[in-house]
């Protein structure tokens, strides 16, 4: 079971290069060290299917991370008391000090609210929202 660390996690690009990375070294060791004693036609077609997934996997993987998951921002202007007379007190992320949408949740790792909140990703160490959640999809589907 992974569990939540006690501070706020910074978005550091380390571990998702690094995850990332190991997943190339063992497709590139598949298809390098593998790959190469079997001779039949067929399996070419396997070795770029495998390149390709990889490419795919890379560049998907890296716009899930840059892409924001659609964090509600607070506005400044207006007061957590102000908030708490104009909407019910569990409409609000006392956390945040943001008006909660339906499927919004507060991410313990990234200490924001989440627009449509899917879940932390561990390995890219960002959240999986609404702005990318298309692309995190074909992320894991590669």
């Amino acid at each position: 079971m992974i569990t939540q660390p006690l501070k706020q996690q910074v978005k550091s690009p380390r571990l998702m290069f690094f995850y990332i990375g190991l997943v190339s070294t063992v497709q590139f060791t598949l298809h390098f060290i593998c790959f190469p004693f079997f001779t039949l036609e067929s399996l070419q077609f396997l070795k770029t299917i495998t390149l390709l997934s990889l490419w795919i996997m890379s560049i998907f993987g890296f716009m899930t991370w840059c892409k924001g998951p659609g964090f509600i921002s607070r506005e400044p202007d207006i007061a957590q008391t102000e908030l708490l007379e104009r909407f019910n007190a569990s409409e609000l992320c006392f956390e945040c000090g943001v008006i909660a949408l339906p499927r919004s949740y507060h991410c313990n790792v990234c200490k924001r609210c989440v627009e449509r909140y899917d879940h932390h990703c561990p390995w890219l160490n960002s959240c999986i929202g609404t702005g990318n959640h298309s692309y995190f999809l074909v992320f894991v589907a590669s």
